[in-house]
């Protein structure tokens, strides 16, 4: 119930207590924090009251246990798993207040306003079209940034077949996305906000009718620390756009829209790596998402950060991790712990100082392969020749790409040689070929002289070493069962007195 039908029966003015978000989200003892609800709260939910009668019985059984040990373990997981649940309730009231904020906002919306979402993607890992194992671990990721826009082109015409959504709204809406590529950005604050200024002056280029803006991100640290709501304000005063309105969502709520355009944007581009290319730094990731046309209104950039470069000055926002919706007049913001639940406490502005850190280096109005090549380095895997390194020892068949490999090997003793008997054909050639390899390989025959010369007269004498005995039994490796271990008294009655 609480992960499916219980956010649907969330409403604004309810007579049930546990589905009015007026009544579950004003603060007592905060009077810019509350919103009086008119009902009496006197009906119940089946489903509500269900839970909570199944969590009152549980606990009447655990009271009758007579063994206190049991009793006290219990109690202690009982009393965390119904915290749990009960959050679940006020996560899911709390997504759906937001819900209808943003439902209030795009209905009121007017032809020159826009309301944007902003979000980090999953960071994307390089990869290449064939990669050995090894390459495969520690790899840096790259970052996007995903932000899109919605916004009314105008109302629909009388006769127009429209779908039922539309056509209760009255409005036709259109939508533009984009993505911005880092190669190397730890996703801070000041990043956050420079990547947010690039992709707002492209939107500003691309639609200058809108005059407006309403944002909305999720709660992450880099989105909502205590300068972000009046930076995004500068950095809007500056693109002559007016911000109205800055809404934080609830986990996994609200951002479904960057979701879906990074997921397609990510198919399009492993389709890319499919056809022979290695994705190696972010305009790869750019020339991966514009293949085969790229994403039906989705524009897609490379930007990377100058080293030194921008600033963003410090303030101090009281309570601001409570905050969750932010209103911008001329003279103040208004901060607000739930959408449209009180007056908000007003905070005047600080005038803050910020400068971008980071610099265009493929924008979106060009496509990655209009753009010179001699800029942009394109590597196909599958036409690169490889100077392969062969192991000195007779029969072993294996190769390495470089010298680092070949003395691992030799120094494991890791060596392929296939059986003398039986031996299929298959075998056989790979012997000879490697063999004929081998022998008129210079490189590999010269490097493996070295290494084997270099291995021989460097090898210590591990006899009298006394780690080396953890090594030297057989088996030591193998995976061992650990036995679970009973919570001492001294640990249960710690834990009771927190």
């Amino acid at each position: 119930y609480q992960k499916s039908r219980h956010l649907g029966h969330c409403v604004e003015d309810s007579n049930c207590a546990s589905h009015c978000s007026t009544f579950a989200l004003s603060d007592l003892n905060c009077t810019e924090h509350f919103s009086k609800c008119d009902q009496d709260h006197t009906s119940n939910c089946s489903d509500c009251i269900n839970i909570v009668q199944t969590l009152d019985e549980i606990k009447q059984k655990i009271e009758k246990i007579s063994d206190q040990d049991l009793q006290v373990e219990l109690k202690y997981d009982f009393e965390n798993a119904s915290q749990h649940i009960i959050e679940w309730s006020r996560h899911n009231i709390r997504a759906a207040q937001q819900d209808f904020g943003k439902t209030k906002i795009i209905s009121e919306m007017g032809t020159d306003e826009a309301f944007c979402t902003f979000d980090w993607g999953q960071k994307i890992l390089p990869q290449e079209y064939r990669e050995s194992q090894k390459k495969y671990f520690g790899k840096k990721s790259t970052s996007v940034l995903i932000d899109s826009f919605v916004w009314k082109t105008g109302s629909i015409l009388p006769g127009i077949n429209m779908v039922a959504t539309i056509a209760t709204s009255s409005c036709i809406f259109s939508t533009e996305s984009y993505i911005l590529a880092l190669t190397n950005a730890p996703q801070t604050e000041i990043d956050t906000l420079s990547a947010g200024e690039i992709i707002v002056k492209q939107f500003q280029a691309d639609y200058p009718h809108i005059k407006k803006l309403h944002k909305r991100t999720d709660n992450a640290g880099n989105f909502s620390s205590h300068g972000t709501p009046e930076v995004e304000k500068v950095i809007c005063d500056r693109l002559g756009i007016d911000l109205l309105t800055r809404d934080y969502s609830k986990v996994q709520k609200g951002k479904d829209i960057c979701d879906r355009i990074c997921g397609v944007a990510k198919d399009r581009m492993r389709s890319w790596i499919a056809t022979g290319n290695n994705l190696l730094n972010a305009h790869d990731i750019k020339e991966g998402m514009e293949h085969a046309g790229g994403i039906k209104n989705t524009k897609v950039a490379v930007a990377e950060i100058i080293p030194g470069a921008g600033h963003v000055e410090e303030t101090n926002v009281p309570n601001v991790s409570s905050a969750r919706s932010v209103r911008y007049t001329q003279e103040a913001k208004k901060i607000y712990k739930a959408s449209n639940i009180g007056s908000g406490i007003s905070i005047k502005y600080k005038t803050i100082e910020f400068e971008n850190n980071m610099r265009v280096t493929s924008p979106f109005t060009v496509p990655i392969n209009d753009q010179l090549s001699g800029a942009i380095p394109k590597r196909r895997a599958d036409r690169e020749y490889y100077d392969l390194l062969f192991c000195p020892v007779t029969g072993c068949t294996a190769t390495f790409e470089s010298n680092i490999e070949l003395r691992a090997h030799i120094a494991a003793n890791l060596h392929v040689i296939v059986d003398d008997v039986p031996r299929t054909t298959n075998d056989i050639a790979r012997i000879h070929l490697t063999e004929i390899l081998r022998s008129t390989s210079t490189r590999s025959r010269s490097e493996a002289e070295a290494i084997l010369q270099h291995q021989n007269t460097t090898m210590h004498d591990v006899s009298g070493s006394f780690h080396y005995r953890f090594f030297s039994v057989c088996g030591w490796a193998l995976r061992t069962r650990k036995l679970g271990k009973p919570m001492s008294d001294k640990v249960k009655n710690f834990i009771e007195q927190i």
